[in-house]
């Protein structure tokens, strides 16, 4: 693909091929390694691109996503390239919200055990320890990235995460500094006493934790203790350099090790102990800037990413590694390794809140209506659940065997139950518009219908959208009607932050967007139950959920806790599969009080939503992909519904996904 804008690759050693993720072609794929033209896994903007090839031995886990992490993926494939399955880890923190992201988001795996990941939000940096189902904050900085808000911070690889050893050591940099951490979590991030320029990437001695290799736009340095002391070790390379430098990779070819550089003008190597002697990296590469550049152990080549000039590699030996990669190994090791802990219910936003928290309703345990996620409205008292169906109406379901009571075409979006009303929100042609329909909830009937205006730049839509995300909740307060909304604003369109424009723009230019991205807006009516009218109750701060959240539960090695959503019941998820088996989770779901077990499922996510209503359980199971002996399936968001009595599964019934999943701007 000698067009490709690669502002990421990684090299899939399984099946021997490139993935990329591109400036305005999206995630291509190389099908097989002679192939010049690529295959498209998504279009638009592409991601940060990321492939593990030794947790499960002879498959590839490929994750990808467009820009702004929409849509973040994890697929596995076989080692001819077949896709076998692909699931959507919703990179949950334990306050509902999921990872605010950067417009490319940096992802580094492990490079001991790819099980663990770190992302590079907007706010902080984040560690995941079962590939990104679930992420903890770890330090309150922001990596450098390859599209920053500030162009002084400009980063291709900038994180190096784990080697042999030591799986927990850390390299981030952010800003002018670079950050260092020796020990897991809690063990902070501190900075280190790098003197060079703005780090641009960073790379570690997979053999040896301590020694690791920055390049700033002008100079190459090295430590070998840690980040305690650096040297300089750029040479002669400026020399051979026509503009600045921007990407490293190091080699275990050789005892000492071989160091590359990618810059505006190729990539360079230099060989160990003293890497200060530079030479041109192989033949053929086009004078063209090396935004990425990586270095496979197993097929023991360089992976270079060119902006405009396609990928390329470089093989320093033509006999793989024959002992690079042990899965089994890995396995058991990670099978040892303690996991995060989710110590609050509020976990309902993770997928469909797009990285923005937002109020939830949550059960008491004393019948009272909640929302199991967004769409989603479970009603004790009546035992029936309220869905946004695949049809675009509202529906309600009986919880006991998932019958229809009744259907409403007038409504697309339950928001939660008010006394004898089910509140619900409507398509709108107007964006601007909040359409309301309170339905009878017994009978379904349409009540009533209000609209209510919504501020300047709010787009009130039932479901996410590529400009942003409105969610809002309805509950009974004072015998009145409570309709709380928030309006999390996402960029308008697939362009980088601070991105020069060809033409000059003629006049003044477009005007000023009237909410900034990441910007939150937030609203609240009151509806009248004697006289039907509106009230709308002025902003303060920013609502906080009720219920469970900050309850702990005792943290157990090899498994993730999590409450359901009144805070009653705890399920404990442990990984019994592997990523060519999609549900390769066990979720055993306890009583919080008595700890008596009460059910057991399966799951191709380490985190649900889930609930337990009488003798039935409830819990949504987000859309995925497998390849089955009867060919390609695709299943839809579903909800589902266990016996508790006999485990069973008593039906399930496919909803209407809020998730924005395409098209992209190219």
């Amino acid at each position: 693909m000698p067009a490709l804008r690669a502002h990421s690759v990684a090299w899939d050693a399984n099946s021997h091929i490139a993935v990329g993720g591109a400036q305005d072609t999206g995630t291509p794929e190389q099908p097989f390694l002679s192939n010049e033209r690529w295959n498209s896994i998504s279009t638009g903007d592409g991601g940060v691109v990321a492939v593990d090839v030794t947790t499960a031995p002879g498959f590839s886990i490929v994750y990808s996503s467009y820009f702004d992490l929409f849509d973040f993926r994890r697929e596995t494939y076989d080692s001819h390239g077949t896709l076998i399955n692909a699931v959507r880890p919703p990179l949950a923190i334990g306050d509902g919200s999921t990872v605010p992201p950067q417009f490319y988001t940096p992802i580094q795996l492990n490079s001991v055990d790819p099980l663990r990941l770190i992302v590079g939000g907007s706010d902080a940096v984040y560690e995941s320890p079962n590939q990104g189902d679930t992420v903890t904050a770890i330090a309150p900085i922001v990596v450098n990235s390859s599209a920053p808000p500030d162009p002084a911070h400009f980063g291709v690889n900038p994180i190096a995460y784990g080697a042999a050893g030591n799986p927990d050591a850390l390299y981030v940099v952010s800003g002018s500094k670079v950050f260092v951490r020796s020990n897991a979590h809690p063990a902070l991030l501190k900075p280190s006493t790098y003197p060079g320029g703005t780090p641009r990437s960073i790379v570690m001695d997979p053999k040896n934790w301590k020694v690791a290799f920055v390049v700033s736009a002008t100079k190459v340095l090295q430590t070998k203790d840690g980040g305690g002391s650096w040297q300089d070790i750029t040479g002669n390379l400026l020399s051979m350099v026509h503009g600045e430098l921007r990407s490293i990779a190091f080699s275990t070819e050789t005892t000492d090790g071989k160091l590359a550089v990618g810059s505006d003008s190729g990539a360079y190597i230099a060989s160990g102990p003293s890497f200060g002697s530079w030479q041109p990296l192989g033949k053929g590469l086009p004078n063209a800037p090396v935004y990425h550049i990586e270095y496979s152990q197993i097929d023991r080549l360089f992976l270079a990413g060119t902006l405009g000039r396609g990928a390329w590699t470089l093989r320093l030996s033509s006999t793989p590694r024959a002992n690079a990669s042990n899965g089994a190994q890995r396995k058991e090791m990670s099978a040892s390794k303690a996991v995060r802990l989710v110590t609050v219910a509020n976990i309902a936003a993770a997928e469909h809140g797009n990285g923005q928290p937002f109020l939830l309703l949550q059960g008491t345990g004393t019948g009272a209506p909640f929302e199991l996620s967004p769409g989603l409205i479970i009603d004790p008292t009546r035992n029936r659940i309220f869905v946004m169906t695949q049809e675009g109406t509202v529906g309600a379901l009986d919880l006991s065997n998932g019958q229809s009571v009744w259907n409403n075409q007038d409504a697309a979006k339950p928001i939660g139950v008010a006394g004898n009303q089910v509140i619900a929100q409507a398509e709108s042609h107007d964006l601007n518009k909040f359409n309301l329909v309170q339905l009878d909830a017994e009978k379904g009937t349409t009540v009533a219908l209000k609209h209510f205006a919504m501020p300047a730049g709010v787009s009130a839509s039932v479901t996410q959208t590529l400009y942003g995300n409105f969610n809002a909740i309805a509950s009974r307060s004072d015998g009145d009607t409570v309709i709380s909304w928030q309006f999390s604003r996402t960029p308008p369109r697939g362009v980088a932050p601070n991105t020069k424009p060809n033409l000059s723009p003629k006049g003044a230019g477009p005007p000023p967007l009237l909410i900034k991205p990441g910007e939150k807006k937030r609203g609240t009516f009151r509806i009248s139950s004697t006289t039907g009218s509106v009230q709308e109750i002025p902003a303060t701060t920013a609502p906080a959920s009720s219920g469970s959240e900050g309850k702990g539960v005792s943290q157990e090695p090899g498994k993730t806790q999590f409450f359901s959503r009144d805070g009653r019941y705890v399920a404990v998820s442990e990984r019994t599969g592997n990523d060519p088996q999609l549900n390769k989770y066990t979720l055993r779901v306890y009583d919080s009080q008595s700890k008596a077990k009460l059910a057991e499922f399966q799951s191709h996510l380490a985190i649900v939503r889930f609930a337990v209503v009488g003798k039935e359980l409830i819990y949504e199971q987000s859309p995925y992909y497998q390849r089955t002996d009867g060919g390609e399936i695709e299943v839809p968001r579903t909800v589902k519904v266990l016996d508790l009595s006999s485990g069973k599964e008593l039906w399930n019934t496919p909803v209407r996904d809020v998730t924005y999943r395409g098209p992209f701007p190219p």
